[in-house]
């Protein structure tokens, strides 16, 4: 209840934008923001939509990354029907770079890239329409094999130290990395 009243004291103050940093959704969002809790995050941002005022616009803020890129369809589909007034911007991680999409191995980049290909823009609330397209070319900029060995070696650190494992959070971006035509 607090929450809501300082939410609703600030869209008093004449605001403009407000940008909600959400990479993904439920456990995948707890494992990308550890220690967050998605049911909290989750409520928050109701309370930031039920305090709106037309003054006030909320964007969802996604980064996309080695995490979350497999999941992106499911994030808009999710956005559309939780937030359909939200804009939303895909922004690509650049650092750390082992995270980059643009550092994916050829095949995964491939299995991604049909994925997207159906996705019509249209029907979400993008604020650049062309992010899909974008998101695809960007991927496709290169690879780099050791960075994709630093980030392996980065999540099983994490994994270890946090008793946490990316296989059983990420099952088809797991698959999609192993599965090669």
């Amino acid at each position: 209840k607090r929450f809501f009243h300082t939410v609703r004291s600030l869209y008093r103050t004449g605001c403009s934008t407000i940008h909600h940093s959400i990479d993904d959704i439920g456990a995948r969002f707890e494992y990308q923001r550890h220690p967050g809790k998605w049911d909290q995050t989750f409520a928050n941002l109701k309370s930031y939509q039920r305090a709106q005022t037309p003054n006030c616009h909320l964007v969802l803020y996604c980064t996309v990354s080695f995490f979350n890129v497999y999941y992106i369809p499911e994030y808009l589909e999710w956005a559309r029907t939780n937030f359909p007034e939200h804009k939303i911007i895909l922004n690509m991680v650049h650092y750390p770079s082992h995270f980059s999409i643009k550092n994916l191995p050829p095949h995964t980049k491939s299995t991604l890239s049909q994925r997207f290909k159906y996705i019509d823009s249209k029907k979400y609330n993008l604020l650049h329409p062309q992010s899909i397209k974008t998101l695809i070319e960007f991927m496709g900029i290169g690879d780099d094999n050791l960075e994709l060995m630093n980030a392996v070696k980065e999540i099983r650190r994490a994994d270890k130290y946090r008793g946490e494992k990316f296989e059983e959070v990420f099952p088809e971006m797991v698959a999609a990395l192993k599965n090669q035509a």
